[in-house]
């Protein structure tokens, strides 16, 4: 809807000013800037409010440490009267008016430019919000994964590892999906022979590594407490186990030892990184991307 209702406020702005159209650019506009970026962000909002309920197994929450990061950390990230909120995207704002304004030079018609950059200005705030967005929910999670823990024997917070690591993906693949989109829509558009977009995909095309490498970071930081965790407990089980053979010998007490110690190696070798087919496979269709619009910039800047 809000895609749509901007495709058709901004059309009507454009034809009544006698502006040329082209149809790629405003696609992009509407439907993978305003409604593209929207519908993650709001799927995530709702995603966000089910983590206290979600991982309360994982993360201790008897000083409601969990609850607070909730709140705290929801605020932040999505409350449009935070003020870094506005100043990111004021700033993108203009940046991206800027650049607009040298690419119309020479101006046929002060109230064209006008009229265009003042129609894009919602297009600029969701780029700059999603900045801003991106930013504070990684803050948030580096916050989350370093509360304390609340697991039981030998849990290794699979629940926790799990929901973190489709965040990852989602927001990496969403990232990647918006440089894709960019890049078709400049390559078809009027702005394909401007060299001054070439910050503008390059940025959005490193989005995704830099999501993905923070993300996973921040997965591994929560893995290897876990596993320092349930060393800790198999560790202290061992040492009784022990107790037990040198107080009291016997076939029983032995096994249980030789199971407990058999426990350990195995947490001791457990990965304390999430790497999965899909871990790989989202890190190099980042990189790939990343490395070929840096390429196709430096080529486009030698010619």
């Amino acid at each position: 809807m809000a895609g749509s209702a901007y495709f058709l406020i901004r059309l009507g702005l454009l034809r009544a000013c006698g502006l040329r159209l082209n149809a790629w650019t405003e696609l992009f506009f509407a439907y993978f800037i305003i409604a593209g970026l929207t519908a993650p962000i709001l799927s995530i909002s709702d995603a966000f409010d089910r983590i206290p309920s979600k991982l309360s197994e994982v993360f201790s929450d008897d000083s409601k440490q969990l609850s607070n990061w909730a709140e705290e950390e929801g605020y932040k990230v999505f409350d449009r009267s935070y003020r870094p909120m506005w100043f990111i995207s004021v700033w993108v704002n203009v940046f991206g008016s800027l650049t607009l304004l040298v690419i119309l030079r020479p101006f046929e018609s002060p109230t064209k430019v006008a009229v265009m950059i003042l129609s894009i200005q919602p297009v600029f705030f969701m780029c700059g919000y999603t900045t801003y967005f991106l930013t504070a929910l990684g803050l948030a999670i580096r916050r989350l994964v370093r509360l304390p823990l609340s697991l039981s024997f030998l849990d290794r917070g699979h629940r926790a590892v799990v929901f973190l690591s489709g965040l990852v993906y989602f927001l990496a693949l969403s990232g990647l999906i918006q440089y894709l989109g960019l890049f078709a829509a400049i390559r078809l558009g009027p702005t394909r022979h401007s060299t001054l977009m070439a910050p503008w995909l390059i940025g959005l095309s490193v989005t995704p590594i830099i999501i993905f490498g923070f993300g996973i970071y921040q997965i591994h930081v929560l893995q290897r407490e876990i596993k320092l965790r349930n060393l800790e407990s198999i560790s202290a089980e061992c040492k009784k186990a022990f107790q037990e053979v040198k107080t009291s010998p016997s076939k029983e007490t032995v096994e249980k030892l030789a199971k407990l110690v058999e426990i350990q190696d195995k947490v001791e070798g457990a990965s304390e990184w999430p790497m999965a087919l899909g871990t790989v496979l989202t890190f190099i269709l980042a990189l790939a991307a990343a490395g070929n619009q840096i390429a196709v910039t430096i080529a486009n800047l030698l010619k």
